[in-house]
């Protein structure tokens, strides 16, 4: 994943594909049914805070909380993980 001086590195499908395998795994294994439920309601879907909090009674702030924390979980998840670190050091 190296190029010369003034040209960005192409980084291939396969290894693209790698790196959404580790992100999908990451977000199943370390959510909750309630956080991967939020996190993909408003990530995916791409639903409001307000719908969201209406639709399973809770306050938007309460459902900020939850995404808040699904957010920090996966993160820590990722930043351990080997190919994440690779990736990130060679950008």
């Amino acid at each position: 994943m190296s190029a010369p001086p003034g040209y960005e590195p192409e980084i291939s499908q396969l290894e693209i594909l790698h790196l959404r395998d580790i992100i999908n795994d990451a977000i199943e294994g370390t959510l909750t049914p309630l956080e991967l439920w939020v996190f993909n309601a408003l990530v995916v879907e791409r639903k409001s805070l307000r719908s969201l909090g209406l639709q399973i009674g809770r306050p938007k702030t309460t459902v900020a909380r939850i995404r808040d924390n699904a957010i920090k979980k996966v993160r820590q998840s990722l930043k351990e993980h080997p190919a994440i670190i690779d990736y990130l050091e060679n950008q």
